[in-house]
């Protein structure tokens, strides 16, 4: 099934990203990551000594802080983290997918649909960890879709009380239709 054009009721997030970049002359790349509220604490790590928070993994890091396995990529640490008001358990790991550029490529296009797995609240992080990437610049989109369509969640629940009051408007607009119809006569004086 395609994501971006599945009509069930099924959840996705969509990227649409136009990339353009300084440094042309080597390969680069970004990393898009999309993560859940109980995941944000598992984003970055603490340096040993000086315990200031990085999210990128150089080469001096990796190794060193936890999650920081592959240099000029972000930091992602998937442990057993206690979920906020929940019992201890495995968090989800933290989905993310890298964007590569080409050697002379100065403008990129990329359209990225992920499946969300359990819905709810998802933030969409862009990181450039790639030193050799250059200075970036992006535009685009971000289209979430959960299984009501596109309306966000916390509005779901209106959705009957907004029919039940268009029902009511309608009905209210039959009558005083009805009634300025048989009123005529006095309407147009």
């Amino acid at each position: 099934r395609n994501p971006a054009t599945d009509n069930t009721r099924v959840s996705w997030i969509k990227v649409d990203l136009e990339v353009k970049r300084t440094n042309v002359g080597q390969v680069g790349g970004l990393e898009v990551a999309f993560v859940r509220p109980e995941q944000e604490e598992l984003i970055g790590g603490r340096t040993p000594v000086t315990n200031k928070l990085v999210y990128c993994c150089t080469e001096e890091l990796r190794g060193k802080v936890p999650g920081c396995n592959t240099v000029d990529h972000l930091i992602l640490r998937n442990t057993n983290v206690r979920q906020p008001g929940g019992p201890p358990g495995r968090v989800e790991a933290i989905r993310s997918v890298p964007i590569s550029f080409e050697e002379h490529a100065f403008l990129h296009d990329y359209a990225l649909t992920v499946w969300v797995r359990r819905t709810g609240l998802h933030k969409v992080i862009i990181s450039d960890c790639d030193r050799k990437s250059g200075d970036i610049h992006f535009r685009g989109t971000v289209s979430f879709k959960n299984p009501y369509g596109y309306l966000p969640g916390q509005l779901y629940g209106f959705l009957a009380v907004y029919g039940w009051l268009g029902l009511a408007y309608f009905i209210t607009t039959v009558l005083w239709t009805a009634f300025c119809f048989f009123r005529l006569q006095h309407l147009l004086t």
